[in-house]
């Protein structure tokens, strides 16, 4: 019964991030049943994006209350894997920190401090701005869920250094991550390929 419900959640979350042009590419990540898991049914997924907490690799997901990050360790399914709710009421400040192609996401709240590492730079700007403006005390608008057009496509438009130290250290950084196994093969040649611009 638990294996069904499992299935049962990762689908409807597959189904939700198909429906949005901007988590397309992530709904065939082997993450969703993880943190799909700690969605509850009647919350609202305003934005994803994927990351690197603790040594996990992982979704985040922002829900009206919520920052979720369901993630396992790289060459894992379900073995070693790692659940972490930032609940909004007790988020006391959001920081983004990094370069043009990865950034920190980092969450401090009343007892605690979490960093999502890894994080493609426009995904991580756009969450923590989400983050900030369901933090702030005058009401905001909600992105509509699952609709929105993006206004850009990180796969499509590759993401460029502006100084060749730049790229060196970027190359660098996906390097090292690709040998500690953080990234796959395909991972790291896909994000190489993007800092390139081929």
């Amino acid at each position: 019964v638990r294996v069904e419900r499992r299935s049962m959640e990762a689908n409807h979350l597959r189904h939700i991030l198909l429906s949005n042009p901007l988590w397309k590419r992530l709904a065939d990540y082997k993450e969703v049943p993880i943190v799909a898991e700690l969605i509850m049914s009647d919350e609202t997924i305003y934005d994803v994006a994927f990351g690197l907490y603790e040594e996990h690799l992982g979704l985040v997901v922002v829900t009206e209350t919520r920052v979720l990050f369901g993630g396992r360790k790289p060459a894992s399914l379900f073995k070693h894997t790692k659940t972490e709710v930032f609940e909004f009421s007790r988020i006391t400040s959001v920081q983004v920190n990094g370069s043009a192609l990865l950034s920190t996401l980092i969450i401090v709240t009343s007892g605690a401090k979490g960093e999502i590492k890894s994080m493609a730079t426009p995904d991580c700007r756009r969450v923590g701005d989400l983050i900030r403006q369901r933090l702030s005390p005058k009401p905001v608008a909600a992105p509509p869920a699952a609709t929105s057009s993006p206004s850009f496509d990180l796969g499509s438009q590759p993401v460029r250094p502006t100084k060749t130290t730049e790229l060196s250290d970027q190359l660098a950084k996906l390097a090292d991550l690709h040998e500690k196994g953080l990234l796959s093969e395909a991972e790291f040649a896909t994000a190489k390929a993007r800092l390139l611009g081929l």
